[in-house]
C-alpha cells in the first residue's frame, strides 16, 4: 500500500515537540489544529492548499506530519517540508509545526493525532486500500479525516446522514465547511426500497421531515433529499454527481452495534474508495441503523 513504505520507529521526540507546539498554541489562543499527514516523498501543492483553506474555515493552525523511510533523515525531511510550504503557499510555516516520523503510516498518524487533537486530519487519497486506512484512523482517534483528492468537480458539498446521532455531526461539519467556502450544501438520507415498502410512505415522509427540521435548526439554506435506492453508496455518489459537489461528508460509527457491522465493508469506506472527489469521514457515536438503513456506518 502506498502509505506503508516507512517502517521503523516513531520518533517520540518529534511527537513531543509537536505536542508542545500544540499546547503552546492553546495557551496563546484557543485555536483548533488541522493536521496534514502524508509520506515524505509526496509534495502535492493542491492538497496543501486544500488543508490551508480548511484552516481558514475552522480558524485553525496547520500542522504537517511527514512519514519518512529509514533512508531519510528527519532534519532533511523537515527542511524540504519548510521549502515546499514556502514555494506552494508563498508563506513560511514554523519548524515546530512540522513533525517527521519513521514509522508505519497509520501508527504515526494515529499517535500524532491523539497527541495534538486536531479538528480534522487531511490525508491524500492514493490507492483503493486507503479507504480502510482512513476509516480505521477515524475509529481509533474519534477525529474526522479528509480523504483529499486533486480532482475538482464544482463547489457544492453533499452531507449524507443516517439520522442516528441526534447531534448530527455529519450535517454540522458539512454545513460549516460549506458556509466557510460560500458553497451550496445538500443533505441526503437514503431509505432502502425494502424499508419503504414495509412501512409504506411514512418512512420517507418522516425522513424528509427530519431533514427539513434539522435544516431549520442549523439555519441551513440547502437542498434536502431523501433517496430511495437499494445501494446507499450509489445514492450518495449519484447525488454528489447531480449536485456537482466537490466534497462528500459521511460518518462512520465508532461502535457498530452488531458483529456483522464490524466485519463488512462500511458505507463510509466504500464511498471513500468509489468517489472521484474528496470525502470527509466524520466519527458518529449514535446507533448504526435508522429507518431501515445504515447510511454512513
Amino acid at each position: 500500500m502506498a502509505h506503508s513504505d516507512s517502517t521503523l520507529e516513531l520518533r517520540s521526540t518529534d511527537v513531543d515537540r509537536l505536542r508542545y507546539a500544540s499546547d503552546h498554541r492553546t495557551l496563546e489562543k484557543v485555536r483548533p489544529a488541522v493536521l496534514l499527514a502524508l509520506p515524505a516523498r509526496l509534495e502535492p501543492d493542491d492538497i496543501l492548499q486544500h488543508a490551508r483553506t480548511l484552516c481558514e474555515v475552522f480558524d485553525a493552525k496547520l500542522f504537517v506530519l511527514r512519514v519518512a523511510s529509514t533512508a531519510s533523515t528527519p532534519e532533511m525531511v523537515t527542511t524540504e517540508t519548510l521549502r515546499w510550504h514556502k514555494r506552494a503557499l508563498g508563506e513560511e510555516i514554523a519548524r515546530d509545526q512540522v513533525c517527521v516520523c519513521l514509522s508505519q503510516f497509520k501508527v504515526a498518524v494515529t499517535e500524532v493525532a491523539q497527541a495534538i487533537q486536531p479538528c480534522l486530519v487531511v490525508i491524500p487519497y492514493l490507492e483503493a486500500g486507503d479507504g480502510e486506512l482512513i476509516t480505521r484512523i477515524v475509529r481509533d482517534t474519534a477525529i474526522a479525516v479528509l480523504a483529499a483528492r486533486s480532482t475538482h468537480h464544482g463547489d457544492g458539498v453533499v452531507a449524507a446522514t443516517d439520522l442516528s446521532d441526534q447531534r448530527y455531526p455529519v450535517l454540522r461539519q458539512g454545513l460549516r465547511i460549506a458556509c466557510g467556502q460560500v458553497a451550496p450544501i445538500t443533505f441526503i438520507h437514503n431509505v432502502t426500497p425494502a424499508a419503504f415498502a414495509s412501512r409504506t410512505h411514512r418512512c420517507i415522509r418522516r425522513a424528509l421531515v427530519s431533514l427539513e427540521d434539522i435544516g431549520r435548526e442549523l439555519g441551513a439554506k440547502c437542498a434536502r433529499i431523501t433517496a430511495n435506492q437499494t445501494d446507499t453508496v450509489d445514492a450518495i455518489l449519484t447525488v454528489a454527481e447531480t449536485q456537482r459537489a466537490n466534497l462528500i461528508v459521511v460518518g462512520t460509527h465508532l461502535n457498530p452495534r452488531h458483529e456483522r457491522d464490524r466485519r463488512r465493508k462500511s458505507v463510509a469506506r466504500q464511498v471513500v474508495e468509489q468517489a472521484t472527489r474528496s470525502v470527509l469521514v466524520v466519527p458518529v457515536r449514535g446507533p448504526g441503523t435508522h429507518a431501515g438503513v445504515a447510511l454512513a456506518r
